[in-house]
């Protein structure tokens, strides 16, 4: 099954300053709901994997609207399940070659709400549809509330990487992010299985440089960082450093940062950011790792959502850079770190009810609402500020049309075109008005088209001193099959027009010579034909042409007496 999705109207940011920053693009703004976690598969087939809480995961060739399903699990929510479902996903290395990934879910089993993080592999015959009979359960635990159940996963080179939150409630009851004991608060370390033969609950091994690898007993070999309440969202970025937002209880939200080494204490629930929680729950002379950075809840923002480290392949202004963002109050930031201390720049934009964050293979960063949007990051140190962009098709031309808000030392727009599968070819330049800021300034370009197919383009924006950035992308199918056909044609009287499938209302029109327009009838979505009496007009020819949002198509008419 697949969705397709085609938004041919796109309305971009205003850029209120001429200085780099980061504004939002609508990316997918339908199709999609409850996302946790985008990944990527890091196989070079340029394609994003949306996660969904109700079980779903679905894959999206960058660049286009198309969502197939990939997956679907059916996790089991039970009553109030709003921080339970398919939580997290991620890709093994070598995906690739193995086609293991692997996602982090809850489920009930014997009445009993639990964790199950599982590998699944890749149907042999299809690149984009999972084998839902493949899953192998890596690990499962139970969790003893309906909430703080973590889900993240992270994979380096070699390890995978597990969230889990302390299990619920408020204020770890039960004590279990200090328990070595239980998984539950923690951070948790494995080498998954890349064994074809591989069972449930076998399809790992446990580090031996896990700090409780060999301690025996009930400890949890798996253990690698201690002392969390709800991490929601881990990263590990290209210096191989962890990343772990942390929700905290009701006072502070915290971002922590471990570089790959020793495991970490984070304090939880002795301490809650860099402040003390409970103080019964200390242990003296223990070391407590305190956040890179920690703000006030509620008065900055409710509930932490971690992002990730934006390339400098990407983002040449921003490298380096961590995005992350507040669930509670919509708010985004970045921040930068020299190892000991951090800054924080706000954003301009917010993200309704931000939910993850995730990067495709080609770098750019990406946010999701829970409500289902998701957005892409743009580096906009552009030459220009683009209000809106359209794309229609006019016969056998695509019409792509724009306006730029200012101009500043703007050189000339690039047309890029490719059909699916392929890569961007340059078509055509128009030049630009160079410096404006008054606003308002309107270009356009037709470009003639063959064979039918879908057609993807994009705007490549160019500066006086050679430095560029890119339009969101627009598409358009283009199906020579579906013209307008007239019969009789040359006609007398009365004539019928075939109409092609279209999806929205729109307008009839005959013209004369001249375009002065002689009939104007309303068709509405779905109609298949049209009549016109065209006896009302004179001998000669005329223009039949269809006007729809998106699409216009025009045919001669000979009238002979």
């Amino acid at each position: 099954m697949y969705k397709v999705v085609f938004s041919l109207f796109l309305t971009l940011s205003v850029l209120s300053e001429l200085s780099a920053q980061l504004v939002l693009e609508d990316y997918l703004t339908s199709g999609l709901s409850s996302v946790t976690d985008i990944a990527n598969a890091g196989d070079n087939s340029n394609r994003l994997f949306f996660a969904e809480r109700d079980g779903d995961v679905w894959v999206n060739p960058v660049g286009t609207t198309t969502l197939t399903r990939f997956l679907d699990i059916n996790p089991t929510f039970g009553s109030g399940g709003d921080e339970r479902g398919l939580l997290g996903l991620v890709f093994h290395p070598n995906y690739a070659s193995n086609g293991y990934f692997f996602v982090n879910y809850t489920t009930t089993q014997g009445g009993q709400l639990v964790t199950r993080v599982s590998r699944f592999q890749v149907s042999s015959g299809n690149v984009n549809q999972a084998n839902a009979s493949s899953e192998v359960i890596i690990l499962q635990f139970d969790q003893p509330f309906g909430n703080h159940n973590g889900g993240g996963l992270a994979m380096d080179n070699q390890y995978l990487y597990i969230a889990s939150g302390d299990g619920g409630s408020g204020g770890d009851p039960d004590e279990l992010a200090q328990d070595l004991t239980s998984p539950l608060g923690k951070i948790l370390r494995i080498t998954p299985s890349t064994s074809s033969s591989a069972t449930n609950f076998n399809a790992h091994t446990v580090p031996t440089n896990n700090p409780y690898a060999t301690s025996g007993g009930d400890t949890v070999p798996e253990i690698w960082h201690v002392g969390v309440r709800n991490p929601w969202r881990i990263h590990i970025d290209e210096q191989d450093r962890l990343w772990i937002a942390d929700v905290g209880q009701s006072a502070r939200e915290e971002i922590n940062l471990v570089s790959n080494g020793s495991p970490i204490n984070f304090g939880w629930d002795c301490r809650e950011g860099k402040i003390e929680f409970e103080q019964s729950s200390c242990v003296e002379g223990a070391d407590y790792r305190d956040p890179i950075w920690d703000y006030a809840n509620p008065s900055v923002g409710r509930s932490v959502t971690g992002g990730v480290v934006l390339p400098a392949s990407r983002y040449p202004n921003f490298n380096g850079h961590y995005i992350f963002g507040d669930y509670g109050s919509d708010r985004i930031w970045t921040l930068t770190t020299n190892g000991t201390s951090a800054s924080v720049t706000e954003l301009n934009e917010t993200i309704t009810r931000v939910s993850t964050f995730g990067l495709d293979e080609s770098g750019n960063a990406y946010g999701a609402s829970l409500t289902g949007t998701i957005y892409r990051f743009s580096d906009a140190a552009l030459p220009v500020a683009l209000i809106n962009t359209g794309i229609e098709r006019i016969d056998e031309r695509v019409r792509l049309h724009w306006t730029t808000s200012f101009e500043l030392n703007a050189s000339h727009f690039e047309i890029e075109r490719r059909t699916a599968g392929a890569a961007f070819e340059k078509v055509g330049n128009v030049t630009a008005k160079g410096n404006n800021q008054d606003g308002g300034t309107d270009y356009q370009f037709l470009d003639q088209v063959e064979n039918a197919g879908h057609y993807f383009y994009r705007l490549k924006a160019m500066d006086l001193d050679g430095s560029y950035d890119y339009s969101m992308i627009l598409d358009i199918v283009i199906d020579h099959r579906s013209e307008l056909l007239i019969t009789p044609n040359p006609a007398i009287g009365r004539v019928v027009v075939q109409l092609p499938q279209i999806r929205q209302d729109g307008h009839l029109l005959v013209l004369d010579m001249q375009g002065k327009v002689q009939a104007n009838q309303p068709i509405t979505a779905g109609q298949g034909t049209a009549a016109i009496d065209a006896s009302q007009f004179a001998t000669g020819m005329y223009i039949v042409r269809l006007q729809v949002p998106g699409l216009t198509l025009n045919r001669k008419l000979v009238l002979d007496r």
